[in-house]
């Protein structure tokens, strides 16, 4: 038999256990063949690289087992490095060889209750907690709430798996979305870190950065309707950040800025006392920079930034992603805490990676948006609500 990839029956959008992308990513590289496999990772000593990575690895070689229908199996552990400075991998020849059966391919720590966990989202909470008790034993904690969803599905402890996995497993790909230049200038390049591309709290990430569009001109990014009277019955004292230039500059500033709006999970957290951490801030907070100078923002852009901040509760109640954000930060907050927590290493965490996703696209580009905001200004004066089109 020739030696397959591993992932070779896991397409990117396909479903898939959590793993598989960090196979496809290309730090972590299996193949199968006749009982054999070959498995690559990267840095040096496979010895201590297969020991080091082994709550990782053990998953997809426990599937090889299972799909090859061998009882045990040779692995020759090759480790390689890459330097991106010269464009040069190199590779160690000498691999470390062992032999696996499934027995040996079993969890190092406490295993994780997942059946459970999974049946925990699907009740319909607000996740609120998280414990890890005296006996290693995990616990996650919610109060009874309408349906809560990602991506308009309701959560599930796949969408947990996928946070998890961004903020433990992104290696040099941290987690982000951005939207960049695209080859067709019609279109924006859509980018992630953290492997979010083609998982739902993905789509709850690009879609949030796409309403920026909507602070700006009130139009919705992708149906282009004109949405901000949905906005205001929320929020009365919503106004765009193109009426509020207008309102304020009354046409003395001229010129042309570029800015980029991003939220920013800085002020995530949960309160604890080691054993139990609960969320205590769990709200993404948007912000902006400058593209083209390092200068100060104008006063529209910083009073939209801010009244979005200070009412994001109240914005949430008229545009369904942020309430679809607020419950990724919510789980942000939990495996923030997970990582801080010193307890984490007693339990097996990376069962995480084993969670079966369901098939989901995100885009690779999106369609851009030029609007204008102009306003009528009579004899009368100009009434910013009514004056602007």
């Amino acid at each position: 038999m020739p030696y397959l990839n591993v992932v070779a029956d896991y397409p990117a959008g396909s479903r898939q256990p959590a793993w598989a992308t960090l196979f496809r990513e290309g730090q972590y590289l299996l193949f199968v063949g006749d009982r054999k496999a070959r498995l690559f990772l990267k840095g040096k000593s496979p010895v201590k690289l297969f020991n080091g990575y082994y709550s990782v690895i053990r998953h997809p070689l426990r599937e090889a087992l299972a799909t090859t229908g061998a009882g045990k199996m040779t692995v020759e552990v090759y480790a390689f490095e890459n330097d991106y400075t010269s464009r040069t991998i190199s590779l160690d020849l000498n691999p470390h060889i062992l032999e696996v059966d499934a027995n040996q391919l079993g969890p190092k720590s406490k295993p994780l209750p997942l059946a459970d966990l999974a049946d925990f989202f699907n009740r319909g909470i607000t996740l609120e907690a998280a414990e890890i008790d005296g006996k290693a034993d995990f616990y996650l904690y919610g109060t009874p709430s309408e349906r809560q969803t990602i991506a308009t599905r309701s959560q599930s402890l796949e969408d947990f798996a996928v946070v998890y996995r961004s903020m433990f497993h992104y290696g040099y790909n941290a987690p982000y979305i951005s939207l960049g230049r695209h080859e067709d200038n019609r279109y924006a390049k859509v980018n992630f870190g953290g492997f979010l591309e083609d998982t739902g709290v993905g789509s709850v990430v690009l879609e949030a950065d796409k309403l920026f569009k909507t602070m700006s001109t009130g139009l919705d990014p992708n149906t282009r309707a004109f949405i901000k009277g949905r906005i205001v019955q929320e929020v009365p004292s919503f106004l765009t950040e193109d009426e509020r230039s207008l309102n304020e500059g009354r046409g003395k500033e001229k010129g042309r800025m570029q800015i980029r709006y991003w939220f920013y999970p800085d002020h995530i957290r949960c309160a604890t006392d080691g054993h139990l951490g609960v969320v205590e801030r769990f709200q993404l907070f948007a912000d902006a920079e400058r593209m083209d100078t390092k200068v100060t923002l104008g006063r529209a852009q910083r009073d939209t930034i801010d009244h979005l901040n200070q009412n994001f509760a109240v914005y949430a109640k008229a545009l369904p992603t942020y309430r679809e954000l607020n419950t990724v930060g919510r789980m942000m907050a939990i495996v923030t805490w997970l990582q801080q927590n010193s307890g984490r290493n007693q339990i097996d965490l990376d069962a995480l990676l084993s969670v079966e996703l369901s098939p989901f696209k995100t885009p690779r580009r999106t369609k851009k948006l030029i609007a204008v905001t102009a306003e009528a200004i009579t004899s009368e004066g100009a009434v910013i609500r009514t004056g602007t089109k």
